[in-house]
């Protein structure tokens, strides 16, 4: 499936905009892209990739990455080149857009060529800050951020300051072309509103076959044999390999908590589809608004739709959506509750 894709849209971008694409594209796991980028879309055409500093620091006496660490959390951080004189309307700006991912702040060291200039350089060893330079390549002229706190709040607030600084900094090239895949994202993931485990992609992603064991006993480790397509920081498409095998599906349904009576009532006849002998398939859906918006050089897919809403969620050459017909609304055995118009009880 993925060697199809890949060879369409090198094709096609070759023959449309006249840049080459070189095949196979280059694979990444779901892993792998949030520990260097953030972000599990990640844009390569520009450095600042993120360092675990987690080790460096982990005899650190100060207080806030001291709390951090004992309590599980990890400390990573970006070398921005020669951004050492960014001033601080900048740094406090990037400092939101961590906060913005629930980041409790962000630390800065600027290196010049007499050493460290930050608000908290002091309460560092030397053979720590020698270890940061060292860690991050850091020369003079360079700025270092970090973020201390729970490693998915690390990833996800530097991920969104990377991307921040690059365009800032103006360190992303205009022309440039990075397709990456993003392979093996996790098959479950655990739900922020109500604690329970729920499928990542959807329930019926096969898993790697060499994490079936986990499947019952450490169901977040599973890998799913799930893809996605990535162009300069913007998901193009997604897809997946299907579970074919009843069984299988049983044993997914029940990593989701699901009893086998449940599964049966809910999808019956998916499982007695299997019974009769589905074939392995698998398949990819793309956008291709998105891939017009980057191949016209667009930032915003409203630039490429023939017909884009407001912000009111209304087409405004048409005027829909409409009023609904009474008649149509009775034949639904629908009512329509209308907030209370301004100045109305």
């Amino acid at each position: 499936v993925m060697d199809v894709i890949e060879r369409a849209f090198a094709y096609t971008f070759e023959r449309v905009l006249g840049v080459p694409v070189t095949t196979p594209i280059q694979r990444m796991t779901h892993a792998e892209a949030m520990a260097r980028y953030g972000v599990d879309k990640p844009d390569l055409r520009y450095g600042l990739e993120i360092v675990d500093l987690t080790p460096l620091f982990k005899a650190t006496e100060f207080k806030i990455f001291r709390q951090v660490l004992d309590s599980g959390g990890a400390i990573k951080g970006i070398r921005v080149p020669g951004a050492a004189g960014a001033g601080a309307r900048e740094i406090e700006g990037w400092t939101e857009v961590a906060k913005a991912e629930k980041a409790k702040g962000l630390a800065f060291w600027h290196l010049e060529a007499g050493g460290w200039r930050s608000p908290i350089a002091k309460f560092f060893s030397e053979g720590e800050l020698a270890g940061l330079r060292a860690a991050v390549g850091a020369e003079p002229g360079d700025l270092v951020l970090a973020v201390a706190d729970r490693l998915e709040v690390v990833s996800s607030a530097l991920g969104a300051v990377r991307k921040q600084v690059a365009r800032q900094q103006g360190l992303v090239p205009e022309g440039r072309f990075e397709f990456v895949w993003v392979t093996d994202f996790p098959l479950f993931e655990r739900s922020t509103e109500t604690g329970e485990i729920t499928a990542a992609h959807h329930p019926f992603t096969s898993p790697r076959p060499e994490d079936l064991a986990m499947l019952s006993s450490e169901p977040l480790r599973v890998r799913a044999r799930a893809y996605d397509l990535v162009l300069n920081g913007t998901e193009l498409g997604s897809g997946s390999i299907r579970i074919h095998d009843a069984e299988m599906q049983q044993r997914v349904f029940a990593g989701l908590g699901m009893s086998r009576e449940e599964a049966e009532k809910r999808f019956g006849f998916l499982l007695e589809a299997f019974g009769y002998g589905a074939p392995p398939h698998g398949g990819f859906a793309f956008g291709l608004d998105r891939v017009v918006m980057i191949a016209a050089g667009e930032e915003t897919i409203r630039e490429v739709m023939a017909f884009p809403k407001n912000q009111q969620a209304e087409e405004v050459m048409t005027g829909a959506p409409a009023p609904a017909d009474p008649k149509q609304l009775r034949d639904l055995g629908l009512e329509l509750k209308l907030p209370p118009k301004k100045g109305q009880s």
